[in-house]
Formats: C-alpha cells, structure tokens, sequence
C-alpha cells in the first residue's frame, strides 16, 4: 500500500534542514511504499535530503531502501537524486 505524505503539511513551507526528522519518523521501519509530496515547496536544499536519509544511506542498500520511497511536485529533483544516488551523478 502506498502512502503520501504532504511534506508541507508536516513541516511547513518555511523549514530547516533539522525539520527532516519530524518526516525521519514518519518514513522509518516503513516497507510501505511512501511518496513524499512536495506540493507548495520551491526548493530542497541537499541538506535536507542528507538528514532526512542518512541513517537509510549508513544502514541499509542504497537501492532497497529507495525502492519504496518516491517524491513527486519537487521543482527541483538535482539535490534529491543528488543524495540518493549520490554525489558524482552525471
């Protein structure tokens, strides 16, 4: 079963890169698909995306764990894939 998250309504449109873990909690121990809804948000910096997954990135396969986390209405998907597929993406 899939399940979105309003990242906005979760965090706010004015966020920091701390507020990662109020969605942290939200998407772990999860084998749920989730979608990550980023409706209403400009930009992501990378350093969210950092704190939001590093504990996935350190602990688990970079693919299985990502297999079951999608985004969607991200205006900019570079500093997401950034971090998922890490930093030397062509």
């Amino acid at each position: 079963m899939e399940k979105v998250l309003n990242v906005k309504n979760i965090i706010g449109g004015q966020f920091t890169c701390e507020d990662a873990i109020l969605l942290k909690s939200k998407i772990s121990n999860n084998n749920d698909a989730v979608v990550l809804d980023f409706t209403g948000i400009d930009e992501v910096p990378t350093t969210f995306f950092y704190n939001l997954f590093s504990d996935l990135l350190y602990t688990e396969d970079r693919n299985k764990s990502f297999q079951h986390i999608k985004v969607k209405n991200l205006s900019d998907i570079y500093n997401y894939n950034r971090v998922v597929q890490g930093t030397a993406i062509m």
